[in-house]
């Protein structure tokens, strides 16, 4: 497989991604509908470009000519629950790949590039972390960002769609983004990404805030195919009973 002209020249060193001269800018790329905005940093050779899982298979991790740009991957799961393409992967990946576990045996051995992710260097960060704030492979990337001196994070096709991203991978995310933004490092992301959508400050446009989370409450629960359980609804009544009374006092 050709790389991209444009790729960092990283490489594994003592179980180590070791990139030199370092970059201080990196794009971690999701699978959304905005990821189509990681063609702009394809040919900045100041940036790093991160992607994971399955990307392998998208246009977007070529350049026009079907050269790889990508500087690391991350394949954050188990073996025994890869489907036989990630398997190959695992086997071929032509740059650095990080993996949950080297001595979880792959059926046709890691490649080369394979390491290990720095998990304990990473809770180092935030100690509330460990053993458990960890709800996707965005939040690790952001993390091992930070560890890595990076100044500039750009956060691409984060768009989170199913229940479980929606209620467990988003707040994740968001949760180690702000991180980041804390200790200075600068967060951009796509015009139209659902990511840092709240068009509305709670409190101050009261009206328009209410309304809006409303209107995604359920649209959420109509695409999601849920409904308000008798106890919610009546819940939800009574509360708005409480609220009236204390009004009318």
């Amino acid at each position: 497989m050709i790389l991209s002209p444009y790729n960092a020249p990283t490489r594994v060193v003592n179980g180590r991604v070791v990139c030199e001269p370092p970059r201080k800018k990196v794009a971690i790329v999701a699978f959304s509908d905005t990821v189509t905005a990681v063609r702009r940093f394809q040919q900045l050779p100041d940036w790093e470009i991160w992607w994971l899982n399955h990307g392998y298979v998208m246009n977007l991790a070529y350049d026009e000519e079907r050269r790889l740009r990508c500087d690391r991957w991350f394949e954050l799961h188990p073996v025994r629950v890869q489907p036989t393409n990630d398997l190959r992967w695992l086997h071929i990946c032509p740059v650095p790949i990080y993996v949950l576990d080297l001595n979880d045996p792959h059926p046709q051995g890691y490649s080369p590039n394979a390491v290990q992710f720095p998990r304990d260097e990473c809770e180092k960060l935030f100690p509330m972390a460990a053993p458990g704030f960890w709800a996707c492979t965005f939040a690790y990337q952001i993390a091992l960002a930070i560890v890595e001196g990076f100044e500039e994070i750009a956060l691409v096709g984060f768009d989170f769609a199913t229940p479980r991203e929606w209620l467990f991978e988003r707040p994740n995310t968001l949760f180690w983004a702000g991180v980041a933004a804390g200790r200075g490092i600068k967060l951009i992301w796509p015009r139209d990404s659902t990511l840092f959508e709240q068009p509305f400050a709670y409190g101050y446009d009261y009206e328009q805030e209410i309304a809006w989370c409303k209107q995604g409450v359920n649209w959420w629960t109509k695409t999601w195919g849920y409904e308000l359980t008798q106890q919610a609804k009546a819940y939800y009544e009574d509360q708005e009973r409480r609220i009236q009374e204390a009004i009318a006092r």
